[in-house]
């Protein structure tokens, strides 16, 4: 039976990186723990689960305002919850999540987890297991989030933890951890960028994941590729045609260009870069900043990207932009500037930025578990249980 059982969806890439990241930490820093990652809906109703989160990508894609109603709709309403409680499937998986398993913590990265353990287990106090939730986004938190009760919160920055307690979640059960990066960058740490003579404008190298059409990529491309960028790093995923197209385009311009597929560790890349221009996606913004790198945000998915836009605005961690447009004119003025804005904001990136989150938030569950263990070792008065408790109540 696995100590600790980590919840979690792959609705995007961050709520499944955070719960992979978690679990390598976990088993790295406590080598004796087993933990195992379970996903409820892909254990529960795989067809369905499939086509939602193809309808997810083509709404975060493509229809953005669409997306952002199912957005504000999923914050105000329980609607979701309650479809998912009556699920038998789901119901089913809940109900059975403690004796099949017999976790003595339980970890959350999504979301609807917390009220479908809540209407399954009750409160905090009362539950066999302790559970904690790691929230994924930042700054606008919906109330998802908090419908069902947790024994701690793990957040990424102050910022995320006010917005938390404006929710009505109390102070003392939040904690500023940082976002859950892969472990890799507490074992790889940054190469020191080398100096540049005096008078001459940094050799750059740019990490650029586009969703742009081909034209105003082509176009951005060539005001990018100036006298302080020495390369830029570009990966296309499976747009094979795009990719020749890229590289073709690419041996006209004056910086070398590196196109590839699809990079699997996309982090370990960041670590070359001196700036990631990228969409506000939790995981990748949070990547680049546990790099060092300053981020250009290219497009904002309305609702819980808005967060991760904030963040990088109001700490000064890069520039944001909502348009094709917008992203053209901020990189000539880049250009025209010679890119030395980005000295600043990687100054600012330094003070921020937290590659240790996964063993912060691992040395916490560690401590729970060591609580529950010492909760299950005490002798019971001869008389019974307290009224209210469990021979289970961790």
């Amino acid at each position: 039976m696995p100590d600790v059982v980590i919840l979690t969806a792959r609705f995007g890439h961050g709520h499944l990186s955070a719960a992979e990241n978690i679990r390598e930490a976990l088993t790295e820093e406590f080598p004796h723990l087993t933990v195992e990652i379970l996903d409820p809906f892909q254990a529960t109703n795989p067809r369905s689960y499939a086509f939602a989160r193809r309808l997810y990508r083509l709404g975060t894609n493509h229809f953005p305002r669409f997306y952002h109603w199912v957005y504000l709709w999923l914050d105000r309403t329980e609607g979701i919850d309650r479809y998912l409680r009556n699920n038998r499937a789901m119901s089913r998986f809940f109900k059975e999540l403690y004796p099949t398993f017999q976790p003595r913590v339980v970890v959350s990265t999504y979301p609807a987890n917390s009220a479908l353990v809540e209407h399954h287990y009750g409160p905090a106090a009362g539950r066999p297991f302790r559970f904690f939730t790691v929230i994924t986004d930042s700054v606008t938190i919906n109330q998802a989030w908090v419908r069902g009760e947790s024994d701690g919160y793990f957040v990424a920055d102050p910022l995320t933890e006010k917005a938390m307690q404006k929710l009505g979640v109390p102070a003392a059960r939040i904690t500023v951890t940082g976002f859950p990066t892969p472990p890799f960058f507490v074992r790889h740490p940054r190469p020191p960028r080398p100096e540049t003579p005096a008078g001459r404008p940094p050799a750059l190298t740019l990490l650029y994941l586009p969703n742009q059409g081909v034209r105003t990529l082509f176009h951005i491309l060539r005001v990018l590729c100036s006298a302080a960028v020495e390369k830029i790093i570009m990966p296309l995923g499976n747009r094979g045609r795009l990719i020749r197209r890229t590289r073709r385009f690419g041996e006209r311009l004056k910086c070398r260009m590196e196109v590839t597929g699809w990079v699997p560790g996309i982090h370990r890349r960041m670590l070359e870069a001196d700036l990631v221009i990228t969409k506000a996606g939790g995981a990748t913004v949070h990547e680049a900043l546990a790099a060092g790198c300053p981020v250009i945000i290219s497009r904002v998915t309305p609702g819980q990207e808005e967060g991760n836009a904030r963040l990088i605005e109001s700490l000064g961690l890069g520039l944001v932009v909502r348009d094709d447009p917008s992203l053209l004119q901020l990189v000539k003025f880049l250009r025209q500037v010679d890119f030395v804005v980005l000295d600043t904001m990687r100054r600012n990136v330094e003070n921020f930025r937290r590659v240790d989150a996964p063993f912060r938030i691992a040395r916490h569950v560690r401590a729970a578990l060591a609580d529950a263990a010492t909760r299950d070792d005490a002798p019971r008065p001869a008389s019974g249980p307290e009224p209210g408790a469990t021979a289970t109540d961790a």
